[in-house]
């Protein structure tokens, strides 16, 4: 398990409050609980064709902010890179591959998963889950950090990273930048 960036700094320098990071209070990953799992895939989908990030699991969210509550070990143990990919390949056009990490901090455990932007071609939904994901659609990060379908573009664009391209329905929004004008990460 690794430890937090930064040794000595509070959790929360490590998780940010930036629209390229998520939170999901402890669970654990079942493939059983196809909702819950969709609910992953719903976020990772549109983390993926906004800028990609990261969603930290074991942060739950009350009225005043996070709690950095921590997962028991069943729950860390349970979270797999290789599961996680298998069940969210079924669901994605072109393929997301996301990298877990486990983290330790104060005594507590946490996992990391990475999300990696889309490469040239934005991640569809391929395949519906009731009330969770419809098919074919294409989601997005919110202005207000939420995942929601993008339900149509302006005429004429086309994503692509060779050009940029905007697309603002729903206050959904998502811009594509050409590799040589995409932003710095910040975790890189």
């Amino acid at each position: 398990m690794l430890t937090a960036w930064g040794a000595g700094r509070d959790v929360g320098a490590w998780l940010p409050v930036q629209d390229h990071f998520d939170y999901k209070a402890a669970t654990v990953w079942d493939e059983k609980d196809k909702k819950a799992c969709c609910e992953f895939v719903k976020d990772i989908l549109a983390m993926a064709n906004t800028q990609g990030g990261f969603i930290a699991v074991g942060v739950s969210e009350q009225s005043g902010g996070f709690t950095f509550d921590g997962l028991t070990d069943t729950q860390a143990d349970s979270f797999e890179t290789s599961r996680l990919n298998r069940f969210l390949q079924n669901y994605t056009e072109p393929p997301i591959n996301t990298l877990l990490r486990k983290i330790a901090h104060d005594g507590k455990s946490f996992v990391l998963i990475e999300v990696p932007p889309f490469p040239s071609t934005p991640h569809i939904c391929q395949k519906e889950y009731p009330g969770t994901l419809t098919a074919p659609t294409l989601y997005v990060r919110t202005d207000n950090n939420e995942s929601a379908p993008v339900r149509s573009f302006r005429p004429g664009s086309q994503p692509s990273r060779s050009k940029f391209a905007f697309a603002e329905p729903s206050s959904a929004r998502i811009v594509f930048f050409p590799p040589s004008h995409h932003p710095k990460r910040p975790w890189r």
